[in-house]
C-alpha cells in the first residue's frame, strides 16, 4: 500500500521547523533500522552454505520485499483491513464507520466478493499484485479517513459462484491486502467465531501486524467475547479487548437520528483518534520491528533445530580424535619403553657434553655404548700379542662401520609403521565424521574421499602424524634427559665417579710399580709382570668402567619409565590428527561464527525494541512467535 503522508496546510507548514525534535527522532530511527536491515542482508548473502542458512535466507528474501515497503511508508496513512467469515458483518460495519452505505452489504451470502478500498480524495492507492478492475475504491472526505485508509476484504471462506480458479483469485486478493495492512480488524459472529480457516488465515497475516476483534450482530447473538478470548490466548493471540456492536443497528440509528451506541462510539475513537491520528507512526514502527522479530525468531527456531547436530558433529570428532590419540600413546610409550639403548644414549650424549674431560668421562666416550663391550670381549681371550692385534684391527673395523651408518640413518623412537594407528583406521573415523557431517546439513561444505583417493589421503596423514609425533618426542626427550642429567649428574655426582673410576688404574699402576721398583730392581726376587697381567688388569678397568658406567645410567634412568608414559600422553594429543577433519573443523567455525553474528543481530533488535517499541498500544492485540508455530 502506496499512500502518500497527509501534508500541513499551507499557512501552517512555515509553522513546522525542519530541525524538529520528533524529525531528527524518526531520522535516526529510519538510520538504525537500515542499518539493521542491512546487516541482514549481509548476514544472509555471506552464509555458509548450511541448510539452516539457506532456508533462512530464503525467508529473508521472502519478507525482505515488504520490510522495505513499510520502512518507505512510515509516514504514511494508517491501511486497516477488515476481514472475517462470510455473514459476519464486516460490510455492515465499514458502512457503520462512515456513517453511509458504501460497500455492498446484505443478508445473501456472499455480498462482497471484491475488495472494497475507502480512503479520502488525494489519497493514491496502489497494491503491487493486484490489477485496478479487481477492487473498487471509494474516496470520501471523512474525519475517520483523514489518516486512514479502510478496506472492506470478501470473507476468508467465500465462494464464488463460478468457483474454480476465482475462488483460488480471490483468496490471493485477500492474502495480498492483509500482507500490506498496518492494522487487521477481524469480525466475527457467534456461528464462525470457532471457524479454523478463518483463526488460520489471521495467524498467516498476523506476524508485524496489530489486531483489533470485533464482535458483530449484538442484538441476535449472546455474548460470546469471555470464550472467544479464551479460543484466541489458546491460538497464541494476545487479545486486549474484544469489541460487541451492532453495526446494522447503528445505521439505522443514524438515520433517525438517534444517539449511537456507546460501544461503537470506543471502536470508533479507537480506529480514528487513538490509533490512525495519535499512533499511526508508532504502530508502523512497531510492525516493522515486530515482523523482524518474528523473522528472526523463525530463523532462529531453524537453526536450534540443527545446532544440536552441529554439536554433536563436533562432540564426535573429539571422541574420534581420543580413541586414536589413545590407541597411539598406548604404542608409543611402548616403543619408547623397549627402544632403551636409544634413549641411554641420549643420557650419555648429554653427560659427555655436560661433563666435558676426566678419565671416566673420557673412557665412556670411547666406549660409545653397552654394547661395545660385547663387541671386545674377544680381546680377553687372546694370547698372543698377534692375536690380540688381528682381533683389534677387526673389531674396530666394524665398530667405524656401525658409526658410518648411525650417521647416515640416525636413530628413530617412532615409526610410522609403529604408530599404532593404521591407514584403515585413520578411513574408518573419517567415514563415521562423514555421516555425522551429513546429519548436521554440512555435506556440502566438506571433501568427499572415496577408494584410493581416500586411501591414499590416509597413509599421507599418517606420514605426517609419524613426522610430526618423532619432532615432538625428539624435542621433548631432550629436554627431559637435560634436566635429569643436570638434576642427578651434576659436579658432585662428576666428581665422584672420576674418584671411583680412577680408584683401579691407580691401585695397578701402584702394583706395576712396586713390581718393577721394589721388587724386581731393589730387592731382584721378582720376576717383571708379563703381558697377561697387563691384558687381566686392562681388563678388569674396562669392566670396573662398564659397572660404574651401568651404575650411572641406573641412577639416570630410575623413574624414567613413568617420564616416558607421560612422554607419550604428552606428545599424542588430538592435534595431531587435525588433518582428519580440517575441512569439518572449518564448515563447523563457518557456521559457529555466523550463529554468533545473528545473534548480535538480534540483540541489536531487541535493543531496538526495548528503545523504541518499549510504550505497548494496550487496546490492539498481537499475535505470540509461539502461537504463529502452534497448530490451531
Amino acid at each position: 500500500m502506496n499512500a502518500p503522508p497527509s501534508r500541513p496546510p499551507e499557512s501552517s507548514r512555515a509553522a513546522v521547523s525542519p530541525a524538529a525534535p520528533e524529525q531528527w527522532e524518526q531520522e535516526r530511527q529510519l538510520a538504525e533500522l537500515d542499518a539493521l536491515l542491512g546487516r541482514l542482508q549481509a548476514w544472509a548473502d555471506t552464509a555458509p552454505p548450511w541448510e539452516p542458512f539457506h532456508r533462512a535466507k530464503t525467508l529473508f528474501k521472502r519478507l525482505e520485499p515488504r520490510l522495505q515497503e513499510a520502512r518507505l511508508s512510515l509516514d504514511a496513512v494508517l491501511v486497516v483491513g477488515v476481514v472475517g467469515g462470510s455473514g459476519t458483518g464486516k460490510s455492515t460495519l465499514v458502512n457503520a464507520l462512515v456513517r453511509e452505505h458504501v460497500c455492498p452489504a446484505g443478508k445473501q451470502r456472499p455480498t462482497t466478493t471484491q475488495p472494497q478500498i475507502l480512503c479520502r480524495a488525494g489519497i493514491e492507492v496502489s497494491l503491487p499484485g493486484l490489477d485496478a478492475g479487481e477492487v473498487q475504491l471509494h474516496q470520501r472526505d471523512l474525519p475517520l479517513l483523514e489518516h486512514m485508509v479502510l478496506i472492506d476484504c470478501p470473507g476468508f471462506d467465500t465462494q464464488p459462484l463460478d468457483g474454480g480458479m476465482q475462488a483460488e483469485r480471490q483468496r490471493d486478493l485477500v492474502r495480498t491486502i492483509l500482507s500490506r495492512c498496518d492494522v487487521i480488524v477481524y469480525v466475527s459472529s457467534q456461528e464462525k467465531y470457532k471457524l479454523h480457516q478463518g483463526i488460520d488465515e489471521l495467524r498467516r497475516h498476523a506476524p508485524g501486524c496489530h489486531l483489533v476483534f470485533v464482535q458483530s450482530k449484538a442484538s441476535i447473538d449472546a455474548d460470546i467475547r469471555d470464550d472467544w478470548q479464551e479460543t484466541l490466548q489458546q491460538c497464541g493471540f494476545q487479545v486486549a479487548d474484544i469489541y460487541r456492536v451492532d453495526a446494522q443497528r447503528v445505521l439505522e440509528t443514524k438515520e433517525h437520528g438517534q444517539p449511537l451506541d456507546e460501544e461503537f462510539e470506543r471502536l470508533t475513537r479507537l480506529l480514528q483518534q487513538q490509533l490512525a491520528e495519535r499512533a499511526r507512526h508508532r504502530i508502523k514502527w512497531m510492525n516493522i520491528l515486530d515482523l523482524c522479530d518474528w523473522m528472526g525468531a523463525c530463523i532462529q527456531e531453524e537453526l536450534d533445530q540443527h545446532q544440536a547436530a552441529v554439536a554433536h558433529l563436533d562432540d564426535e570428532i573429539h571422541r574420534q580424535h581420543d580413541a586414536l590419540r589413545q590407541q597411539m600413546s598406548a604404542h608409543v610409550a611402548q616403543n619408547l619403553h623397549v627402544n632403551r639403548s636409544l634413549w641411554r644414549v641420549k643420557f650419555l650424549a648429554s653427560i659427555q657434553r655436560k661433563w666435558g674431560g676426566g678419565p671416566f668421562a673420557s673412557f665412556m666416550r670411547v666406549l660409545g655404548g653397552s654394547g661395545a663391550l660385547l663387541r671386545w670381549a674377544p680381546l680377553a681371550l687372546a694370547r698372543s700379542v698377534t692375536q690380540l692385534a688381528t682381533s683389534a684391527g677387526v673389531l674396530t673395523a666394524a665398530t667405524l662401520r656401525d658409526k658410518w651408518h648411525a650417521l647416515q640413518a640416525p636413530p628413530t623412537f617412532v615409526h610410522r609403521t609403529q604408530l599404532g594407528v593404521t591407514a584403515v583406521d585413520i578411513m574408518q573415523a573419517r567415514s563415521i565424521l562423514a555421516g555425522y557431517a551429513h546429519d548436521a546439513g554440512l555435506g556440502g561444505m566438506i571433501e568427499h574421499r572415496l577408494g584410493a583417493e581416500a586411501e591414499q589421503g590416509a597413509d599421507n596423514a599418517l606420514a605426517d602424524i609419524a613426522l610430526e609425533l618423532q619432532r615432538r618426542v625428539d624435542d621433548i626427550l631432550e629436554v627431559s634427559t637435560e634436566q635429569r642429567v643436570a638434576k642427578r649428574a651434576g659436579p658432585v655426582c662428576h666428581g665422584l665417579f672420576e674418584g671411583l673410576f680412577i680408584l683401579l688404574p691407580v691401585l695397578v699402576a701402584y702394583d706395576l710399580g712396586r713390581n718393577f721398583f721394589y721388587d724386581h730392581f731393589v730387592l731382584r726376587k721378582q720376576e717383571l709382570f708379563g703381558l697377561d697381567y697387563l691384558v687381566q688388569a686392562a681388563l678388569w678397568i674396562f669392566t670396573w668402567g662398564w659397572l660404574l658406567r651401568g651404575l650411572l645410567l641406573w641412577r639416570l634412568s630410575w623413574g624414567f619409565g613413568r617420564d616416558l608414559t607421560r612422554l607419550a600422553d604428552t606428545v599424542c594429543t588430538t592435534h595431531l590428527f587435525a588433518a582428519l577433519s580440517a575441512d569439518m573443523r572449518k564448515a563447523i567455525e563457518a557456521v559457529q561464527h555466523h550463529l554468533v553474528a545473528f545473534s548480535s543481530i538480534r540483540g541489536e533488535l531487541d535493543r531496538l525494541k526495548t528503545q523504541y517499541g518499549a510504550v505497548e498500544l494496550r487496546e490492539v492485540g498481537k499475535l505470540s512467535y509461539e502461537g504463529s508455530r502452534s497448530p490451531s
